[in-house]
């Protein structure tokens, strides 16, 4: 049963297997007795919680972890290796929801807010996230809901998510916290809080945040996986890009800077292009979706095809009106690159900027 509840709701985060080995070992030694009080122990919430005290026993109807689950995985791990002592205690608290889903969001969000985790953590066992996990594996994509999941498969789970999706993990996952930021970017039409504020994509309307207007019913399964496709192939050209730009050699630097972005682009923007890559995903995932789906007008799910055939020619491209419009335009363009790239103003004068290209006949596509 722990490690039940810790699959559905405990992501293993990193820096958290040394302290779990700790736990562990606590759970085994003859320093045991002390184990109620060297963790937190364990918050659950559940619909009902019925105590029998004539037999000692608390039962939970469908009970989910909300705190405690690294000591879960402690005891569960002591256990598959025989090493737990019978004498264990753990501290256990139940919250009844009485079927209040929103209420059970709000303990899970309080419970943890003392602890540093990510705001998408703490909404991974919200209704709305489940629902779309759900959708997604229906068109054959998985929803890391907990940041490091798929890494803590087993091989008879990884088979049992690949069968529910239909598909091999591999290139199949889609993260909580990345695949909203590509969303948000493109079909939400906020690169700025993809990019600069990406933890109010999941606090609540009253905390300053946008999770209930993001995660709305808008947001289908479909668009996820779209936005995500795109973020890939953007990304991936980055990537490209940095890896050369860590490289030493001026030369063979620039050469492959050609290589990959074009002569346009480094006979007009030599100084400038290492200041602007690095920051420019989240952007051009904007900037595309605009270009493609509100200017060209598109089908968004066209997007991933034309990536796939074309998607160099188009980033080269966009990368270079994004930086030729802020040479044209000072006023718009006082700040620092970085600062530019999450500024939804920035953002919207360059679309417009591309509209107005893509409305003169004569300016063809950069190549």
């Amino acid at each position: 049963m722990a490690r039940g509840f810790c699959r559905e709701t405990f992501a293993w985060r990193r820096g958290t297997q040394q302290r779990t080995g700790q736990l562990k070992q606590v759970a085994s030694d003859p320093t045991r007795q002390t184990f109620s009080i060297t963790t937190n122990g364990v918050t659950f919430i559940s619909e009902t919680a019925v105590h029998d005290q004539f037999c000692n026993k608390l039962t939970l109807t469908k009970a989910q972890v909300v705190n405690g689950g690294q000591t879960i995985r402690a005891i569960h791990r002591a256990f598959s290796t025989g090493s737990l002592k019978d004498d264990v205690k753990v501290v256990a608290r139940a919250i009844t929801s009485r079927g209040d889903k929103e209420f059970s969001s709000d303990v899970a969000v309080n419970q943890n807010n003392q602890n540093k985790m990510e705001a998408g953590f703490l909404r991974s066992n919200d209704p709305r996230v489940v629902q779309l996990a759900h959708s997604l594996a229906s068109i054959g994509w998985y929803f890391e809901k907990r940041e490091g999941e798929v890494g803590l498969l087993t091989p008879t789970e990884r088979a049992t998510v690949e069968t529910r999706i239909g598909k091999a993990l591999s290139g199949r996952v889609i993260k909580l916290k990345e695949g909203t930021q590509a969303y948000v970017a493109t079909f939400f039409e906020q690169p700025e809080l993809a990019k600069k504020n990406p933890k109010k994509m999941f606090l609540s309307a009253n905390d300053g945040g946008f999770f209930e207007d993001i995660f709305s019913s808008d947001m289908t399964a479909q668009k996820l996986a779209i936005a995500h496709q795109v973020k890939n192939y953007v990304d991936d050209f980055v990537t490209k890009f940095m890896i050369e730009k860590r490289k030493k050699d001026k030369a063979t630097k620039s050469t492959e800077y050609r290589s990959l972005l074009g002569d346009e682009i480094i006979d007009q923007f030599s100084g400038t292009i290492e200041q602007v890559m690095p920051q420019s995903a989240i952007f051009l995932c904007g900037t595309i979706f605009q270009d493609l789906v509100q200017i060209q007008k598109k089908p968004a799910d066209e997007l991933p095809a034309v990536l796939k055939a074309g998607g160099i020619p188009l980033m080269r491209e966009h990368i270079f009106r994004t930086m030729t419009f802020a040479r044209e335009n000072p006023q718009h363009a006082a700040k620092s690159w970085p600062t530019l790239l999450k500024s939804n103003q920035f953002f919207r004068s360059v679309v417009t900027y591309i509209r107005g290209v893509r409305a003169t006949p004569f300016i063809s596509p950069l190549t």
